[in-house]
């Protein structure tokens, strides 16, 4: 059985609120409904502690717990996290990676995406046919150097 099974979270009305408290102990105050890790001073959250930290893990998806769920304060879930990360990197949890079957398609050469490398043509050409040299109106650089006169270097 979870830590947090029989936790349950006090809130005001009738829905909770959407993220749990960021603490449950602010220096040497600890709050009226500690969340499940706070109030048990005998629980370490260690990237080593797997039996804890799997207790935070669905087992279908491998996905951590949200801390709504579980009733932990955003501190704890955040040690949590990064406790379950450094255990995974380690090799201490498991967690499943899909097989993906790749196709041979998708490193060919011959689909339509891919085409043949442009031969270098000689610098005095533009490398596109379609481009050349723009040259601007000199009424429109006339209005743009007036608008902007206060703003140009002298």
């Amino acid at each position: 059985m979870p830590v947090w099974t029989s936790y349950r979270r006090n809130h005001k009305g009738g829905i909770p609120p959407q993220k749990t408290r960021k603490t449950c102990i602010r220096g040497d105050k600890i709050c009226g409904n500690p969340c499940p890790i706070c109030r048990d001073r005998n629980i370490v959250i260690h990237h080593q502690n797997v039996k804890l930290l799997q207790q935070f893990i669905s087992p279908q998806s491998g996905i951590v717990y949200d801390p709504t769920r579980t009733g932990v304060c955003m501190k704890q879930q955040k040690k949590l996290t990064e406790a379950i990360s450094t255990a995974r990197n380690h090799g201490l949890l498991l967690f499943h990676i899909p097989f993906v079957e790749f196709s041979g398609e998708d490193y060919s050469n011959s689909h339509d995406a891919v085409g043949l490398t442009a031969s270098l043509q000689p610098p005095a050409s533009p490398y596109y046919s379609w481009y050349g040299e723009i040259i601007p109106d000199e009424a429109e650089v006339a209005k743009v150097k007036k608008t902007y006169k206060a703003y140009l270097k002298r």
